[in-house]
């Protein structure tokens, strides 16, 4: 029993369920400074791959920042953005409305801030409905009472909380360990320089360098 409303996003979540169409995707992006544009500009380049290889179609329908916003009804054209066109004063509230309106299935928030608010969101978000992937590490790390908080509501709604790029600067760390652990295996100890900034410092330390200008060279290069 559904109301009739939602009679054509139920029927499109049925499809994608059983794949006898692509997985449809309603996708929004909080944050597009370093990070964040970088992610945009892989998005624009491998959008169209990932529908016609994968079946999956990832319609990015907004974009958050700290005082505009772009949202779009169907997609944003990812290739042709520009300041100009974050017009919109944001609004956190108008920003998730939008994202679950229409008649898309499955709706996503990508977090590519290092925000503390926005961290506090995610069990709002989950108990919403959406999915998150997130590179903030304040989430996880704020207190024990959260992050099990966030595990228990993405279990009672079904919904994915991904945070791989939390730790090893988006190695498959924690899916890798995930696995291991899920199989039986007992962990006696994980060392290695888990840290993009880290490991560009170290590589590039050599002989009459300094410590500094290396630094520098990591920021201008976006590690």
């Amino acid at each position: 029993m559904i109301k009739k409303e939602d009679g054509t996003r139920a029927l499109k979540a049925v499809h994608s369920a059983f794949y006898l169409s692509e997985q449809t995707l309603s996708v929004g992006i909080i944050g597009a400074g370093v990070v964040g544009g970088a992610l945009l500009s892989q998005l624009a380049e491998r959008i169209g791959h990932l529908k016609g290889e994968n079946q999956v179609d990832l319609r990015v329908r907004g974009i958050l920042k700290s005082k505009f916003m772009l949202l779009d009804p169907r997609q944003i054209d990812l290739k042709n953005i520009s300041n100009e066109k974050f017009s919109t004063k944001s609004s956190m509230e108008e920003f998730e409305k939008h994202l679950l309106s229409g008649e898309f299935p499955h709706s996503v928030i990508i977090d590519v801030t290092g925000s503390e608010d926005i961290a506090g969101r995610y069990a709002h978000w989950l108990d919403q409905g959406f999915n998150i992937i997130t590179a903030n590490k304040k989430a996880n790390t704020r207190n024990q009472a959260y992050y099990d908080e966030l595990r228990l509501a993405a279990r009672r709604r079904h919904r994915y909380f991904v945070y791989s790029t939390n730790v090893g600067a988006g190695l498959p760390i924690i899916q890798t360990l995930r696995d291991l652990h899920h199989t039986g295996d007992r962990f006696l100890g994980i060392e290695g320089v888990l840290s993009g900034t880290l490991s560009y410092v170290f590589n590039n330390l050599t002989p009459g360098k300094l410590f500094s200008d290396v630094v520098k060279e990591a920021k201008a290069k976006g590690y």
